[in-house]
């Protein structure tokens, strides 16, 4: 494999979803713009960060909340 086509691909790999601190910049600007809901946040914060389904049903390890949560 060449070096660029290396570099392509490192740039194509899947991120991980996002960490709640990641998240709160983007949630506090929206809030000082506008109402939110936790379900508004949720869908903004989906968008933004460009999450999946597969993002979003992922789960903390003890399984009690989703990892992308808003609220």
């Amino acid at each position: 494999m060449t070096e660029i086509t290396e570099s392509i691909l490192e740039a194509l790999k899947p991120m991980a979803p996002p960490t709640s601190d990641l998240m709160m910049r983007p949630v506090l600007e929206l809030a000082s713009r506008q109402d939110i809901t936790r379900r508004s946040a949720e869908q903004a914060m989906r968008e933004y960060f460009h999450l999946t389904d597969e993002d979003m049903a992922l789960r903390i390890p003890s399984g009690q909340d989703g990892l992308v949560r808003i609220g």
